[in-house]
């Protein structure tokens, strides 16, 4: 069984510094050791942040960065130097692109990642590949609004789009056909091809409405995915540094530092919308569709 700590995260423990101990105990605790947020414990200090070690309770102050770090190392034997350095430089890059200085951030998150050592930047989720190739109880993000569809396709009323029902459906492999009706009385026929690994929808409507109908599935990754905590500080670098080298006008780097949160972390959705956001900024429409899709699929 691993070792924990626990971080009160109560109304007087958060405003004492809880989130600044919590982020300090899971960057120098690595893997072996459960760090997690809790529900109040009810002692509510004027100051300090109530710390839970492994069951034993006591109070620590953790108002400033260097000060919860302090703590930190106090509450973990034996904790890395150079990961005690990492998260110091880390925090002081957020505080500095809070504070609208890009310039002073990007060095600042580059010496954490420095000092990051190589095994926390191997990737830490498995990436979601192929999906079920079926129709039954999926959501679709599409052009018409977002698709609904019921558990079985068996339902008369198998799914809904907006306006739109679609009755009488059956599925042949990859292709799923009905009729469809809407709230002002038109009616047709539809037909939806999904992708071959689950991702996508093309189609038509016939009928009363002749439109296109496109779609990508959502909702496949449960919300997403946070990343483990000891390498979460790793992963709000890349993403921290991305962000300040948009701001200095530099999308290809702000890219390439998006790309590195996304192989370290793909179900997290921040590295994703880091990648939109450059995309968005180099004028690639493509890439930025693409980037914001896989956040769909969170």
């Amino acid at each position: 069984m691993r070792a924990e700590i626990a971080i009160c995260e109560g109304g007087a423990c958060s405003r004492n510094g809880a989130a600044l101990l919590l982020g300090a105990c899971a960057a120098l605790g690595g893997a072996d050791l459960r760090v997690v947020g809790a529900a109040c414990t009810s002692k509510c200090p004027s100051r300090g942040v109530v710390l839970s070690n492994s069951g034993v309770q006591s109070v620590v102050p953790a108002s400033y960065a260097a000060q919860a770090l302090e703590s930190a190392q106090a509450a973990i034997a034996g904790s890395s130097d150079a990961l005690a350095s990492a998260w110091t430089a880390k925090t002081e890059a957020d505080a500095a692109l809070t504070a609208g200085q890009p310039k002073r951030a990007v060095p600042l998150f580059s010496e954490a990642l420095e000092l990051a050592p190589p095994k926390l930047l191997q990737p830490c989720h498995d990436e979601l590949g192929a999906l079920p190739a079926d129709f039954e109880d999926s959501l679709w993000e599409t052009n018409l609004g977002e698709l609904q569809l019921a558990e079985s396709i068996t339902s008369f009323e198998f799914g809904t789009c907006d306006e739109l029902t679609l009755t009488d459906c059956v599925q042949d492999d990859l292709t799923l056909r009905g009729q469809y009706e809407t709230s002002s009385s038109e009616y047709g026929d539809f037909e939806l091809l999904m992708s071959d690994d689950g991702r996508r929808l093309t189609g038509t409507l016939t009928g009363d409405r002749e439109e296109e109908w496109t779609g990508m599935r959502a909702g496949c990754g449960g919300g997403g995915e946070p990343p483990p905590p000891h390498v979460r500080w790793v992963h709000e670098a890349y993403v921290g540094r991305s962000r300040a080298h948009l701001a200095m006008r530099k999308p290809d780097l702000a890219a390439a530092d998006a790309r590195a949160a996304t192989a370290l972390c793909c179900r997290a959705a921040s590295g994703w919308e880091a990648l939109a956001a450059a995309a968005d900024e180099r004028g690639d429409a493509a890439a930025a569709a693409l980037a914001r899709e896989e956040i769909a699929f969170l």
